[in-house]
C-alpha cells in the first residue's frame, strides 16, 4: 500500500542531527523540512552475495545488508525516493527485527525498490537495511529515506566518542544500537549498550579477528589474483532470543543469545575469552570442500586457534588437556579416527600448522578457490581424501605417514596422486608436537634439498630453464654455507619470482612450480629463524 508520509518531529536540535548523520555515513546527505527528515544514501555496489560465496567457496560467508542508521516502529510510514540509476539489479529495503526471534529473520529479502517514490508502511517494527546486489556502474542507486527514526550508530573512523554519547542520550528510546566498520556490523538491543566501554577499541578488535581469519583463508586486500582478495562485504554479529541456541552461524549473520552478547560487546572479553565469536566467524569462513561432515565443528576452530594465538592467549588445546588424550590415541595399536571428538580431530589439523607455519592452511584455501567447481570433491569421503592430497602439496612434503599415524585410510588413487608429486617423505614424528613444545621439525630444508628435487624433475624442465634454476640455487647454497641468511632469503625470494614468471609463461608445469615453490617457502622460513 502506498500512502503519503507524514513524519513526527523527533529532535530538539535539527542542526545537530543533520551534522551527526552526515558524519556517520559519508555519501549520505540530510535535507530537512518542518515535519520531515530525509537521509540520502549512495548504495555500495559489491555484486551478488551468491557470486561472492562461490568465489570464496564458502557456504555461509558475509552479509549483504547495508546499514542505514534508521529504524521504524510497527505501522510507521516511510518514503524511499530512489534515483534514476543505471543498475540492472534493483535495490531492496529490509525491515529486520532489532533482536532476532529465529534464524530465518537474519536473511530477509525485503521489498524491491522502484525508481521514484516508494511509500511503505511497516508491518512490524525493525531496523532498516538496504540490499544492493549490483556490480559497479556509472550511476549507482541512491535512496532518500524519509520518515524513519535515527538508530544510535557508531561508525569507526567517522563517529567521535562525543557524538556517540550524545546519540545515546537523545535516542535512548531506540530499540537497538549498531557499531559499524568496513569489516563488521554489530547489532544489539539497547539493554547491553553499557557493555561497550569504547566502541572504537571494540570495532578494531573485531576487525583484527576478521583480518586474521581472512589470512587463514589465504585472502589479502592486495592479492594480484582477484580470487584471493578479501571480501568487500561485512560480517554481521547479531543478538537473538531464539531458544535452543547459545551462538550460531547462518547465512548473512552470526547470532548470540542474551547471555552471550557480553563476548561480542565487551572488548576485554572479546580479546581474552572470545572463543565463541571467533568460532562462529570461523564457520562463515569454512570451505565445503575441506569440511567433510566429521569436520563440521573442526575446520572452523583452526580459525579460532589462530585468533586466540594472535591475541596472545594460551592454546585451548593445552588449557583443556586435549594433547594428553590425543597422545594416548596415537600410541595405541588400533585407531579409529572417526571416533575422536572434535577437539582431538582439531589437533591433527593444528599440528600441520605448527609444523609448516602460518602459510600452510592459506595455501590449501587458495588451492580450493583455484579448483573449478566441477572438480571439487562431492561427498565426505572424497573431501577427506582430497584434504590429504592438498595438505601434502601445501606442506611441500609427502604426508602419507602423518595421516596413517592418525588412523586415516588413504585410498590407492590418493596414494598415487601424493606419490606422483615427487615430494620428500616425512620422516620426523611431527604428531608429537604441541603449542608449547613444537621442537620436532618436518625437515630442515636446505638448498641441497631443492637441488635434489630439481634433478628429479630435470626431464620435465627445458634445458635453459634448468640451467637458470641451477645458477640461482648455487648462489643460495653459497650464502647458506657462509651463514649469510638474509641473502639466502633475498635470493630464494628471487627464485620464487622466477618460478612464478615461468609458470605463467608455460615454461614449467604447475606441478613442478608448486613443489619447488613450496620448498623455497620453507627454506625462507627456516632461514629467517636462523
Amino acid at each position: 500500500m502506498r500512502k503519503k508520509v507524514s513524519v513526527r518531529r523527533a529532535f530538539t536540535s535539527i542542526f545537530f542531527l543533520s551534522v551527526l548523520l552526515v558524519s556517520l555515513f559519508p555519501g549520505a546527505s540530510i535535507s530537512q523540512a518542518a515535519e520531515s527528515i530525509s537521509k540520502t544514501i549512495t548504495l555500495a555496489q559489491h555484486g551478488k552475495i551468491e557470486d561472492e560465496r562461490d568465489r570464496l567457496k564458502v557456504t555461509f560467508g558475509p552479509s549483504y545488508y547495508l546499514p542505514t542508521g534508521l529504524y521504524v516502529n510497527k505501522g510507521q510510514k516511510i518514503t524511499v525516493n530512489l534515483n534514476e540509476h543505471d543498475q540492472v539489479v534493483k535495490p531492496r529495503l529490509v525491515i529486520s527485527p532489532p533482536v532476532l526471534n529465529q534464524y530465518r529473520e537474519g536473511i530477509l529479502d525485503g521489498i524491491e525498490l522502484q525508481p521514484g517514490i516508494n511509500e511503505i508502511t511497516a508491518d512490524a517494527g525493525g531496523i532498516l537495511y538496504l540490499i544492493n546486489q549490483s556490480g559497479k556502474t556509472a550511476t549507482p542507486a541512491q535512496a532518500a529515506i524519509t520518515g524513519a527514526n535515527p538508530l544510535p550508530t557508531f561508525e569507526l573512523g567517522k563517529t567521535s566518542i562525543t557524538e556517540w554519547q550524545v546519540m545515546l542520550d537523545q535516542y535512548s528510546n531506540a530499540p537497538a544500537f549498531e557499531l559499524v566498520s568496513d569489516k563488521v556490523m554489530i547489532t544489539s538491543s539497547m539493554n547491553f549498550v553499557d557493555l561497550v566501554s569504547n566502541p572504537e577499541e571494540l570495532l578494531k578488535a573485531h576487525d583484527e579477528a576478521v583480518e586474521i581469519e581472512a589470512r587463514v583463508s589465504g585472502l589479502s586486500e592486495n592479492d594480484p589474483n582477484p580470487l584471493h582478495r578479501t571480501t568487500e562485504f561485512r560480517y554481521h554479529f547479531r543478538q537473538t532470543q531464539e531458544s535452543g541456541y547459545w551462538m550460531y552461524a547462518w547465512y548473512n549473520h552470526t547470532a548470540y543469545i542474551t547471555d552471550a552478547m557480553q563476548y561480542v560487546l565487551d572488548v576485554n572479553k572479546f580479546i581474552n575469552d572470545g572463543w565463541g565469536p571467533w568460532h562462529e566467524l570461523g564457520h562463515v569462513h569454512q570451505q565445503s570442500a575441506t569440511t567433510p561432515g566429521m569436520f563440521g565443528e573442526v575446520t572452523n576452530n583452526v580459525f579460532s586457534l589462530t585468533v586466540q594465538k594472535h591475541f596472545g592467549q594460551p592454546s585451548r588445546l593445552e588449557a583443556d588437556n586435549i594433547y594428553e588424550r590425543v597422545f594416548q590415541y596415537l600410541d595405541s595399536p588400533t585407531k579409529d579416527f572417526a571416533s575422536l571428538d572434535v577437539w582431538e580431530k582439531l589437533v591433527m589439523l593444528w599440528q600441520l600448522d605448527l609444523a609448516y607455519g602460518e602459510n600452510f592452511h592459506p595455501a590449501i584455501y587458495k588451492m580450493v578457490r583455484e579448483t573449478p567447481a566441477n572438480e571439487l570433491p562431492r561427498n565426505d569421503e572424497e573431501k577427506l581424501q582430497r584434504i590429504m592430497y592438498w595438505s601434502s602439496k601445501a606442506a611441500g612434503q609427502n604426508l602419507i605417514s602423518f595421516f596413517e599415524k592418525w588412523g586415516l585410510t588413504i585410498n590407492e588413487d590418493t596414494r598415487q596422486d601424493i606419490n606422483s608429486l615427487g615430494l620428500p617423505e616425512l620422516n620426523a614424528p611431527i604428531w608429537w608436537n604441541t603449542d608449547s613444545n613444537n621442537t620436532i621439525k618436518p625437515f630442515d630444508i636446505k638448498a641441497s634439498s631443492i637441488f635434489e628435487t630439481l634433478v628429479a624433475y630435470q626431464g620435465e624442465i627445458p634445458a635453459d630453464v634448468y640451467r637458470t634454476y641451477n645458477l640461482h640455487l648455487n648462489a643460495i647454497k653459497h650464502y647458506e654455507e657462509i651463514g649469510e641468511y638474509a641473502k639466502v632469503v633475498k635470493h630464494t625470494e628471487s627464485f620464487q619470482l622466477l618460478l612464478n614468471q615461468q609458470k605463467e609463461s608455460d615454461l614449467i608445469s604447475e606441478k613442478v612450480h608448486d613443489i619447488l615453490h613450496s620448498q623455497a617457502r620453507l627454506l625462507i622460513e627456516n632461514s629467517i629463524k636462523e
